[in-house]
């Protein structure tokens, strides 16, 4: 199945041999992002919502994140699409959280400036989030949160002779 976003904020699935339309869900709010989870559910994103879409495009839950931050980045951990990853982002400051379908938030890791591209594991003991403004990746441990490991010098790993963060 392939799902795309329009101009006029709809999401589209089609059925990648056929062509198939399966859904068509108008979202509005300027889509940021689609990501399939494990089970055919959607994820979709904008600034201000996350909606988790069924495999018929009928919102199964939806997440808004406090009034002062904007979805930046989301990432499923589960197939079943359960436990959310997402990077909120403020003025001076941007979380990475846990949120789905019966959980409350639960906010991993804060830091002055802006954190991007939220990323589980295979195993989803641990979330990988980008700080570009420290140049460096961190780490986070779901079941011991106080555990955070962090790759500095990214750019400079992977783009020698960079001289930007990544």
């Amino acid at each position: 199945t392939l799902a795309f976003a329009t101009n006029d904020d709809s999401v589209i699935a089609i059925h990648s041999d056929s062509g198939r339309r399966i859904f068509s869900s108008q979202i509005g709010d300027g889509i940021e992002g689609l990501d399939w989870t494990g089970n055919g559910n959607l994820l979709v994103w904008t600034r201000d919502r996350i909606w988790l879409l069924g495999p018929e495009g009928k919102a199964k839950w939806k997440y808004s994140p406090p009034p002062t931050v904007g979805v930046v980045g989301v990432a499923s951990a589960e197939e079943s699409g359960s436990e959310i990853a997402v990077v909120e982002s403020g003025k001076t400051q941007s979380s990475a959280a846990i949120v789905g379908p019966g959980i409350k938030r639960e906010v991993l890791f804060a830091v002055p400036g802006k954190l991007v591209d939220p990323t589980w594991s295979p195993s989803a003991e641990w979330l990988q989030v980008g700080w570009p403004d420290a140049d460096q990746w961190g780490f986070l441990n779901r079941k011991e949160p106080d555990m955070i490991k962090a790759v500095a010098g990214v750019s400079t790993q992977f783009a020698p002779g960079s001289t930007s963060p990544a």
